[in-house]
């Protein structure tokens, strides 16, 4: 019987280290892995200062993605400005604020209004982006994607219902995708929450 004790009493001791293992060890996965809500937004340069651009664009009309440098996106006041930065044409005064003009080459451009209009956001590094890093989660309205290869624009759904992709072909361009059916009924407005450059 005591032999029986001392085999049991082994056992437990060692069941409770192995406990206290594994719950140090998922306590220090849990602290090393990023939440979403401790992830930060993309920065940009905007008028002489690093902002955070999750936090909003604090007034700027256009943000572009750098490919390299200490900033995530430079971001501007002015369409004029932003034109004469980026060596663009001035669009023709019928086309309004924006045109489709302001995407150049191997770059995907999204609006906030039909038509090319409003805040637009510029992606141009491969991989994936997610909006709400940059403050333009369900905001975009009008897409145009001058690259030389496809880009998937995504509505990330909650289990068990699958993600929405909705593929844009190299050259495309949506004036208003309040026109594209979604999947389960309704359109494709303000509801892009991740895009990926292929």
């Amino acid at each position: 019987m005591r032999k029986l004790q001392r085999v049991l009493a082994v056992i437990g001791a060692s069941a409770a280290i192995t406990a206290g293992m594994a719950t140090a060890a998922q306590a220090a996965g849990t602290a090393d892995a990023p939440t979403k809500s401790e992830r930060t937004g993309a920065t940009a340069e905007y008028n002489g200062k690093i902002i955070d651009l999750s936090q909003g664009w604090q007034g700027a009309t256009v943000c572009v993605e750098q490919v390299a440098g200490d900033v995530d996106f430079r971001c501007y006041d002015e369409v004029s400005t932003y034109r004469s930065a980026e060596a663009l044409p001035q669009a023709e005064p019928e086309f309004g604020v924006f045109a489709k003009s302001d995407c150049p080459s191997n770059n995907l451009c999204l609006w906030a209004n039909k038509n090319y209009r409003a805040a637009m956001v510029r992606f141009v590094r491969r991989g994936t982006h997610h909006l709400d890093d940059v403050d333009f989660r369900d905001k975009a309205t009008s897409v145009y994607n001058r690259r030389t290869s496809n880009s998937d624009l995504i509505d990330s759904r909650s289990f068990p219902v699958q993600d929405r992709v909705f593929t844009i072909k190299n050259g495309g361009s949506i004036a208003d995708l309040g026109l594209i059916h979604y999947p389960g009924g309704g359109h494709w407005n303000n509801k892009i929450d991740i895009v990926r450059l292929n």
